[in-house]
């Protein structure tokens, strides 16, 4: 048998204007990375999940705590 890794997603968080759009052209250059680019652009009009990712922290606690046995 011959072992093959394991994908390991990684996320990047970083604010507006610092240099991300750069960073990822960095790890799209390794053969072994895929990025997917910004999955958390609350100006593009198809960003799916927009909604509950724009919800206050309470409301999100609200949430969880309502999910939660």
């Amino acid at each position: 048998t011959h072992n093959v890794p394991t994908p390991e997603p990684f996320v990047i968080l970083a604010m507006p204007r610092t240099g991300t759009h750069y960073l990822e052209e960095l790890i799209n250059e390794h053969p072994t990375v895929l990025s997917n680019g910004e999955l958390l652009n609350e100006y593009d009009p198809n960003w799916p999940g927009k909604d509950r990712l724009l919800r206050t922290d309470r409301e999100l606690l609200e949430l969880a705590y309502l999910r939660c046995p």
